[in-house]
């Protein structure tokens, strides 16, 4: 993992500490840290961090 993707992984549990964060809202993360980046690095790397966030059990989906 660089960087940027700790930093962004940071600021979206930072963010949703208190109570719960849309899917969508994660894009907006890593478009703040990958903004330079092409869209394809961009689309990868929010589902990378989604998969990663589940995986450790710290993203936890709520099924209505």
């Amino acid at each position: 993992m660089n960087k940027q993707f700790k930093m962004t992984k940071l600021k979206i549990l930072t963010w949703s500490r208190e109570d719960w964060v849309d899917l969508h809202a994660i894009s907006w993360f890593v478009e703040e840290f990958y903004q330079y980046e092409d869209f394809s690095l961009y689309k990868t790397t929010t589902l990378k961090i989604i998969k990663n966030l589940l995986k450790k059990n710290l993203l936890l989906p709520e099924i209505y």
